[in-house]
């Protein structure tokens, strides 16, 4: 009996069998009380339940008075006369409870949810000013807004506040915190802390192979502490030439409003394009030490005495790298894609090779 209605009670829909010379009961409409399964009304002679508030008990035939359609009765009538059938509408309904529980939202979040942050106010306008500034500041993509991970961390730092999607930070969060930082810097450099200045320039190439050229200015305020601005970095797809550096240089300097009769002396690697453009452009030019100290580095570095030790240190560096490779190959399981790599030196700066 038990597993009858337990199918009942999943499908939704009555099996009861009806034996000669018993009436058939007729169930409720619209309700949601798993009790009900257990329970119906006699028919009358037009097909309709004889009486709403006189339900009949399928298993025993005994009539229950619910009044209003209340279920009190019923219940106790189950639990009484039929414990077994009791016990499974306690525990499918105690499983609906926790599901249902499960879902919905606490008074508390639902009353936050309530009162979200008007996009205008101050607050909800601070808080993604911070989160622009974080995004730029960490060189953080876009598409980190759209996250869930970063999502749910604002939402436990602030439930009211209902954060932007990356087009509201590309198109007004970042190009607003942008305008903001160019203008605090203008006005710096626009001031009498800053009578005269230096800079630096570099040409370089992103992972993606792009090249690009970037100007930063420096200078000492008045109180004496050291200041520095990267103003512009250039896209520079043209060749580098000296013509074309020098003209992208000139620009800059243009572009915010310096002159560069205040531009004391110009800090470049020794690259023959650069000092071509610092001489087109008449500006005083200073070579980079780290990189005059690499270059010399790197030259003594190919002497043929310095390159036979190198050999000797490697080889004796390639029994333990050996050891090292076997140790690590029956320690890591079969389909690791862990690799053990060789102590090779670099060409482009000698101290990471060393």
């Amino acid at each position: 009996m038990v597993l009858e209605v337990d199918r009942e009670l999943l499908s939704g829909e009555s099996t009861e069998e009806v034996d000669d010379g018993e009436v058939e009961l007729i169930s409720k409409k619209k309700t949601k009380a798993l009790v009900w399964k257990y329970f119906g009304f006699e028919a009358n002679e037009n097909g309709q339940p004889r009486s709403l508030e006189a339900p009949t008990c399928r298993l025993c035939r005994q009539t229950v008075a619910a009044k209003d359609a209340n279920t009190t009765n019923l219940h106790s009538h189950l639990k009484n006369k039929h414990p077994e059938e009791y016990s499974l509408v306690q525990r499918s309904t105690d499983k609906g409870r926790k599901q249902a529980k499960a879902g919905q939202p606490s008074l508390t979040e639902t009353w936050n949810r309530q009162r979200l942050l008007s996009t205008s106010s101050r607050e909800h306008r601070e808080l993604t000013k911070s989160v622009a500034c974080c995004i730029a500041k960490d060189m953080l993509p876009l598409c980190t807004v759209d996250k869930p991970g970063f999502r749910a961390m604002l939402q436990k730092f602030n439930p009211r506040y209902q954060l932007p999607t990356h087009k509201h930070f590309t198109k007004v969060a970042i190009p607003s915190l942008l305008s903001r930082v160019c203008g605090s810097i203008e006005h710096q450099i626009a001031s009498r802390d800053m009578e005269y200045f230096s800079a630096t320039t570099d040409v370089w190439t992103s992972v993606s192979g792009d090249p690009y050229i970037t100007f930063t200015c420096h200078f000492i305020d008045c109180m004496w502490e050291i200041k520095s601005f990267c103003l512009q970095t250039h896209y520079l797809p043209a060749d580098h030439t000296g013509a074309n550096i020098s003209e992208v240089l000139s620009e800059t300097l243009q572009q915010w409003n310096l002159d560069d009769g205040r531009l004391v002396g110009i800090t470049t690697d020794s690259g023959s394009n650069v000092k071509a453009a610092c001489q087109l452009l008449g500006w005083n030019r200073l070579s980079c030490f780290g990189h005059n100290l690499n270059l010399a580095v790197g030259k003594g570095l190919n002497d043929s005495r310095v390159q036979r030790a190198l050999r000797v240190c490697r080889s004796l560096l390639q029994p333990s790298l050996a050891a090292g490779r076997s140790s690590a190959r029956a320690e890591e399981p079969s389909n690791s894609s862990t690799k053990a790599r060789c102590c090779n030196t670099l060409r482009m700066t000698w101290w990471r090779g060393y």
